[in-house]
């Protein structure tokens, strides 16, 4: 009995890990609350537009995706600073790949074509230890849906694992 409640648990867990699924991107993405800067650059490398707002709803080191207020058009590139968690502006080129929604409502999808390395590095530094308290936070759920109704040796096995 006691040991068919940790194998689901195991389950449990391995499916919060996978989000239900497989991941279909390239790269995983990140969840952030945070705003970037885009500047317009045309075709002959000059900037068109002052500095835009957007919040950033994902990044990964190879993309981004952001609401804005403002119609862009897919293929056009931009200048973007992007501020992140650490206080570091990490500067880069993208191009927007894709848009969804009309009027003052759009959420776009964006390319890296010009970042550093360094710069890669620090946003998949940033995933994963965002993984691990993710992964952190999960197992802290399962345990605590465990523990609600699990009979006192499975209370003691935990207690030893966490010792």
């Amino acid at each position: 009995m006691a040991e068919n409640k940790l194998r689901k648990a195991q389950e449990i867990l391995n499916m919060r890990r996978n989000g239900g699924g497989m991941e279909k991107r390239r790269s995983k993405r990140l969840d952030l609350n945070v705003s970037v800067q885009l500047e317009r650059l045309d075709s002959d490398g000059i900037t068109t537009l002052k500095f835009i707002k957007v919040k950033v709803t994902d990044l990964s080191k190879l993309g981004i995706g952001f609401d804005c207020g403002i119609k862009l058009e897919t293929g056009t590139f931009y200048n973007m600073k992007l501020q992140i968690w650490t206080k570091e502006v990490i500067d880069a080129v993208i191009e927007i790949v894709r848009y969804t929604g009309d009027s003052d409502d759009y959420h776009y999808g964006a390319s890296f074509i010009g970042m550093t390395e360094s710069d890669a590095l620090k946003i998949e530094i940033y995933q994963i230890f965002n993984e691990l308290e993710q992964e952190r936070e999960e197992t802290l759920d399962v345990l605590e849906e465990l523990t609600a109704s699990a009979p006192t040796e499975i209370l003691d096995k935990i207690k030893e694992i966490e010792g």
